[in-house]
Formats: C-alpha cells, sequence, structure tokens
C-alpha cells in the first residue's frame, strides 16, 4: 500500500547466468508469470543487473499494477496539457515519501547511508509511465535512488526489503537512537568529528533513557514519575549509572562512557572545542555498542513475522 493505494511492485527477472558471467543485464519483469506487451515504455537505461561475483541485484526499473486516476483537463482550453491531472500524479506525489521510509530501514539494517561522496543527502525519485489495459493497470516506474556504499558493506537481503516495504506501509520510523547513530556515522565520513561525537553521545543516552523507561513501565512506575526519573539522571553517564543501579546490563564500563562520549560531548557541547578523527573514531563505534546492547533495531523477520500472524489471525 502507498497512501493508502494497493500497488503491486514486479520486478525484473535474471535470465539464466552463462558459465563464468560475473555481470548479466537482467529481463523484462513478467505479470502473474506472462510477458506484459501492451505496456510500451521500456526504462531508458535498463532493467537493472545482477552482478554474480558478490551475489548483489541491483534494479533500476521496474513494473506496477495500480488503479489510475481519471485525467481532469482544466475549465479553459488555453491551459498547458502539463497542467492537466494526470491518472499517475498521486503516485509521484506518494512515492518519495513513502520510499524515504524504505530507505531508512534498509539503511539502519545494511549500515549504508543515504549521502553521497560530497555530503548531499539523496532524495527519491520516481518517473512513472502507464497504460490502462482491460480491468487492470500495469506500467513501468524508473526508480532513481542512490544508497551509498564506502566500503564493503552487506547489499539488503530480500528479508530486509520486504521487512521494509511493510514499515513504509505503516509509516514506522526507525528508533531515534538509530536515526542518531546514523547521522554520527555520515558526519564521521565526512570529516565533521565534532557533529558525530555530539549526534553519537545522544543516541547512546536516547537508547539507554528509552530502555530505562520501558523498564520503569515494567514495574508499573506511573508516566509523571518515569519521566521525572529520567530526567533528573541528566546525561549519558548518570543515566548509565540509572540503568545498572535497576540491573540493567551495559557492554561497557562507566569509565568508558565518561572518557569516550560524556567528556568529549561536553568539550565540543558547551566548550565550542574542534574534535580530532581519533576522538570521533572512540566515540561512534562505543555508542553504537551500546544502542545495539540496550535497545537494537528489530531484525526484519521479527517485523515480517508479527505482520504475518497479524494478517493470519485477521484472516481467521
Amino acid at each position: 500500500m502507498i497512501a493508502g493505494t494497493p500497488v503491486t511492485l514486479i520486478f525484473p527477472t535474471s535470465p539464466a547466468v552463462p558459465k563464468g558471467a560475473r555481470l548479466v543485464q537482467l529481463e523484462e519483469p513478467r505479470f502473474r508469470g506472462r510477458p506484459i506487451p501492451q505496456v510500451k515504455f521500456p526504462p531508458r537505461n535498463g532493467w537493472g543487473n545482477f552482478d554474480v561475483e558478490f551475489n548483489r541485484l541491483l534494479v533500476r526499473a521496474l513494473r506496477f499494477v495500480t488503479p489510475m486516476s481519471p485525467v481532469i483537463a482544466p475549465t479553459t482550453s488555453a491551459v498547458p496539457r502539463e497542467f492537466y491531472t494526470q491518472p499517475l500524479d498521486w503516485l509521484r506525489l506518494a512515492w518519495p515519501p513513502w520510499f524515504e521510509f524504505v530507505q531508512d530501514w534498509i539503511c539502519a539494517w545494511t549500515g549504508l547511508i543515504r549521502e553521497l561522496q560530497d555530503g548531499e543527502e539523496t532524495r527519491p525519485f520516481i518517473d512513472a509511465a502507464a497504460e490502462r489495459v482491460g480491468v487492470e493497470h500495469p506500467g513501468t516506474a524508473t526508480v532513481r535512488i542512490e544508497i551509498a556504499s564506502h566500503g564493503p558493506q552487506p547489499a539488503a537481503s530480500a528479508e530486509q526489503l520486504r521487512a521494509a516495504f511493510i514499515c513504509a506501509t505503516h509509516a514506522y520510523r526507525i528508533p531515534a537512537s538509530i536515526e542518531l547513530l546514523k547521522q554520527a556515522q555520515s558526519a564521521h565520513l565526512h570529516g565533521r568529528y565534532r557533529q558525530c561525537v555530539i549526534d553519537a553521545c545522544t543516541a547512546a543516552e536516547a537508547s539507554i533513557s528509552e530502555r530505562v523507561q520501558a523498564e520503569l513501565m515494567r514495574r508499573s512506575v506511573p508516566t509523571d514519575a518515569r519521566e521525572r526519573i529520567t530526567r533528573q539522571a541528566g546525561g549519558v553517564v548518570e543515566l548509565s549509572q540509572l540503568a545498572r543501579s535497576m540491573g540493567l546490563s551495559l557492554p561497557v564500563s562507566l569509565k568508558a562512557i565518561s572518557d569516550r562520549l560524556a567528556g568529549p560531548r561536553n568539550l565540543a557541547v558547551h566548550v565550542g572545542s574542534p574534535l580530532d578523527a581519533k576522538t570521533a573514531t572512540a566515540a561512534f563505534p562505543l555508542a553504537r555498542q551500546l544502542v545495539n546492547a540496550v535497545n537494537p533495531l528489530p531484525p526484519a523477520s521479527s517485523i515480517l513475522r508479527r505482520h504475518w500472524d497479524v494478517n493470519v489471525s485477521r484472516a481467521v
């Protein structure tokens, strides 16, 4: 579902891989196992390719089946045709925010980031064309989107992609601590070391605070008391002490949290000191270790299982 409208995405297929081939071009998608000869809009840059050596699939374009709106023309003939309301205008508007969610979850699971080498963040773009064919409306969608890979990084799995589609359909946001970690990772990559340390420390604080809140809720502590307790705890060191006093385990020592996160962050925020690569390189992995241990990102399998269970119970 995209913006409440059912959309069937039909991915291109991979042909039989010739012996010794390294890169295979993807072939036109088939709808329910059959070709779609009626559609006259093949993608300009091909459907994508399959990297045999690294087992990576790159999809540049796909087909879709979805309801189309009627063409609505302006009341005066003097208005150019580009101002008409076209059948796929709703999809062109709805796709970018929907795919933003897909990107966020894919990047969170794989460790990829959404910024290019120059620091510019990528934005989803769709170039869609369609034909009405009987009662169904197949078409092609060229999706232009870039996710940066800096160094050896894993590609998204089919399970992660399906789960990301579910998260996008339900507008599930990645946890705040994970989003802050991604910002810290990007800042480190582009040499913004001061910002990296600030975001990394804040990610750890948010994660520990969420875990403490959840534990207090489990112990039936009222909402206002939970908020007051975590607010009075202050920064990441105090929150860590509070977590340990409640019996929660942390993967690193309080001294490491103080020396590698809280201290540098205080220098960056309160003193305005510039920080070097060594300091940021020490802070980021420690923050990631804390977040992953205290409030980890749900795996794709759990999201798929949860929605499978819900759908089955509704069907029954």
